[in-house]
């Protein structure tokens, strides 16, 4: 009754005049089944003087199909609203003169634009490193990167998701049966499609079906938050539950790589015996050179 009121009054109120109505951060209404359908009707019949901006960092619930039909609907996605390295060139030139490292700035941040926006805010302060060289030093990304993941995704999220984040966070890629394999757990699919559902700078990656990764920003601040707060011996564990896990699929090169991560030359050094046939007829003997 009260959206059929307010559209009433917006018809007689505007006349010939033009409005537009922002939602921001939609997601925070949780998809209350009231409010799904007084938003169904508001937009069915909304005057066509009027339109709406709604932003969500999760899929909106209410019914959009014949909005989208009837060609009155535009939908921006994630892929859409990212800089690409053109553009992020054109946004840091006021502050910073880029001409190189566009690429690699534009893979590490996957172009989001918040994070974007952090950086160059640092860049601007006297003695600034550039962008790029920001991002791959030895201090990572600038602090106000981190608070920004912290505050507005990493702490908002029940104490359950917060665990599946800082034990996953070791992985590069991964489904939800290797998680479930590695930490001993049977809600890796569910904590999975929540992030992604949500949001929550999570990838899957359609190309390689049933895997899943973080955003690269994200991983670097969960694996921070990891060497800062958790107990060494207990990261080491996971890495070496890691090991044996891709040892025994297997996948050589993850294998590997958690073993030195957990400290352990011997499982490192009985991965590579076991791996070194099969590479070096496949011809990898630059990564095994690597590896001794």
């Amino acid at each position: 009754r009260l959206i059929l009121t307010l559209l009433g009054e917006l018809e007689d109120a505007l006349k010939l005049q033009s409005l537009l109505m922002v939602f921001d951060d939609f997601h925070r209404l949780r998809g209350a089944p009231s409010l799904d359908r007084a938003m169904g009707v508001f937009l069915e019949r909304l005057p066509s003087s009027v339109h709406v901006a709604i932003s969500s960092r999760s899929p909106i619930s209410f019914p959009t199909a014949r909005l989208s039909v009837a060609e009155q609907l535009i939908e921006l996605t994630q892929v859409d609203l990212s800089f690409n390295p053109d553009e992020i060139r054109r946004f840091f030139h006021p502050v910073v003169a880029m001409s190189t490292g566009l690429q690699e700035l534009a893979e590490r941040t996957e172009g989001w634009i918040a994070g974007l926006q952090v950086i160059r805010q640092a860049s601007a302060y006297p003695g600034h490193l550039d962008p790029q060289v920001m991002l791959r030093g030895p201090t990572g990304p600038p602090e106000q990167v981190y608070r920004y993941l912290a505050e507005e995704i990493f702490e908002q999220q029940p104490e359950p998701l917060r665990e599946f984040l800082t034990q996953t966070a070791i992985l590069e890629t991964f489904s939800p049966a290797d998680s479930d394999a590695i930490f001993g757990r049977t809600d890796s699919a569910q904590w999975l499609n929540h992030l992604v559902n949500h949001g929550l700078f999570t990838i899957y990656l359609q190309h390689n079906p049933d895997t899943y990764r973080y955003h690269h920003l994200l991983t670097d601040f969960l694996r921070d938050k990891l060497h800062r707060e958790n107990d060494p011996s207990q990261t080491r564990a996971w890495h070496r539950q890691a090991a044996h896990y891709f040892r025994n699929k297997p996948l050589w090169d993850d294998a590997f790589d958690h073993a030195l991560s957990a400290a352990d030359e011997t499982l490192a050094t009985d991965i590579l015996l076991h791996a070194f046939t099969l590479m070096r007829l496949s011809g990898r003997l630059d990564t095994l050179q690597g590896w001794l």
